[in-house]
């Protein structure tokens, strides 16, 4: 399980714990704590894309974006 669905999975328990609070007080306070694993779940997830971009090998200069062999251009 990646950090970011970790903290979704807490979130969603927060707002299980919400939902069955008997006071307003205790609700307010699991909803702002499921906020804040919200946004800590889209940083992760920003992260991780971020981490897989850096990853990809570079696109070598002179080529063409699909891979395939450049063309000599006719001179004139």
């Amino acid at each position: 399980m990646s950090k970011a669905e970790e903290a979704f999975s807490r979130a969603a328990m927060c707002a299980e714990q919400a939902r069955s609070a008997q006071d307003e007080e205790t609700r307010t306070f699991f909803n702002r704590l499921r906020d804040s694993w919200v946004r800590v779940a889209n940083n992760y997830q920003i992260a991780e894309s971020l981490a897989t971009d850096v990853a990809a090998p570079p696109h070598p200069a002179g080529m063409p974006m699909d891979g395939g062999p450049v063309e000599a251009q006719p001179e004139r």
